[in-house]
């Protein structure tokens, strides 16, 4: 058994002229919708009840034509029930007043756009569980006409609309009307007009349903929060890593092969010979790390979850998948890796440059240090002469004496040490 969907949006429209067969009913409609004739579309958006009894033989054919087009067709809706339920105006900036609502009609007495008549109409159920309030309709229709026309042949930005709310029957619902405010589309003749083409597609309707299912019901994604946390811990990783057996040889010629010019990222044309060698490392610290390693996986889990909660929304409303959501959990963990990749490229240029800076610094000339010993030798012998030669004092110098030959010899091999350490590291890097 096919479900209902929770969500159903419709829109009829009525053109600037006529269609010759039928004028008679076109001026009745035209004046409706443009806010010509006593009781109009703005009047029966913001209406305080849900009914009128005031209202002539073709306004009552209007309103029952309106009513047919809230529900599917399997469905009454009494809209000249006496319960209340609806009541004010909204445009994209929020309640109208009444002098708003006056302006509005002005606009829409002199528009030459088609004028389009619409609804966003919920599941019984549905609708008083998540959009029970104007603050939620109102919410809802700023997110959800931008998304209906972004591919239409409209522009939003050039949309005037106005809608009301309404939960006077058990499926509540969203009536608008809309028009354009300004001619943008050229003629033949190279002029400026209004649209002629009053249909909107069917995936438009899907876009807008999408849009706010997922706004009602679906969690805020996190998957980038979650995201920045792992690269947050695998930085750390990389710093605190690089030196362990597992990883520092791998490091180390990553870093003595890293182009000397060009764009140096996972992703680069520049860096597809060492593409290999990076995923290696980055794959053998996100496997070693238990924390990164965790943190992966729940990433990995999180981003499959969301795409069966996404895929069902395609389903419950008859959506057409987007290709998008196919590749949508391959994307995004590849979109992850790609940056723990850039990561991996940026500690290697790390120790690159800290080596190329150890090169550059100047060593000692093994002959200025023997020269620099000899002349300390001398300064010592100098001393222990004259020391020698003073009388009282001959084992305090001899003493004195050996324990400055001791430093020196302790000196000279720390310096020996340091220049066998910087000459093995140097040629680990080249």
């Amino acid at each position: 058994m096919i479900e209902s969907p929770n969500i159903i949006v419709r829109t009829k429209f009525y053109p600037s002229r006529p269609n010759i067969k039928n004028i008679a009913q076109w001026a009745t409609r035209r004046a409706f919708y443009t806010c010509n004739s006593a009781y109009n579309i703005l009047d029966y958006l913001s209406r305080e009840s849900a009914t009128s009894k005031s209202l002539s033989e073709e306004e009552k054919e209007i309103i029952r034509e309106l009513e047919n087009q809230v529900v599917p067709e399997n469905s009454i809706i009494d809209y000249i029930s006496e319960r209340p339920g609806a009541g004010g105006l909204f445009s994209k900036d929020g309640l109208m007043s009444e002098e708003e609502i006056k302006q509005a009609k002005d606009k829409m007495k002199t528009t030459g756009s088609i004028v389009w008549e619409g609804f966003i109409s919920f599941e019984t159920k549905y609708g008083k569980e998540n959009c029970n309030s104007y603050d939620q309709a109102m919410t809802l229709m700023n997110k959800a006409m931008p998304s209906m026309l972004k591919h239409s042949h409209l522009d939003y930005d050039n949309m005037e609309w106005f809608a009301g709310f309404h939960t006077n029957t058990d499926n509540y619902h969203i009536q608008f009307v809309m028009f354009e405010k300004e001619p943008q589309h050229i003629t033949k003749n190279g002029d400026l007009s209004f649209s002629n083409k009053g249909q909107i597609a069917k995936h438009n309707f899907d876009n807008a349903k999408f849009c706010i299912e997922k706004e009602l019901t679906f969690e805020k994604d996190i998957s980038f929060q979650k995201r920045n946390e792992i690269r947050s811990s695998f930085s750390k990783a990389c710093f605190t890593q690089r030196k362990e057996s597992l990883f520092e040889d791998d490091f180390l010629e990553l870093a003595s092969k890293l182009p000397s010019s060009g764009r140096l990222s996972y992703d680069s044309d520049n860096m597809q010979d060492l593409k290999p060698l990076v995923k290696k490392i980055t794959t053998n610290l996100i496997q070693t790390c238990p924390e990164i390693k965790e943190q992966y996986n729940d990433f990995k889990k999180y981003v499959v979850e969301r795409k069966n909660k996404l895929e069902s929304i395609y389903t419950k409303n008859n959506i057409k998948k987007s290709d998008k959501l196919n590749n949508y959990v391959n994307d995004r963990m590849e979109d992850l890796f790609n940056r723990l990749g850039n990561i991996t490229i940026r500690t290697a240029q790390n120790i690159k440059a800290n080596s190329e800076k150890h090169t550059r610094t100047k060593t000692i000339n093994p002959n200025t240090k023997v020269y620099r010993n000899n002349k300390k030798k001398i300064s010592l012998a100098k001393a222990s002469s004259s020391l020698l030669s003073m009388s009282g004092f001959r084992e305090e110098s001899l003493k004195a004496v050996k324990e400055l030959k001791r430093k020196l010899e302790e000196s000279e091999e720390i310096e020996m040490q340091q220049a066998k350490i910087g000459v093995i590291y140097e040629a680990k890097i080249t």
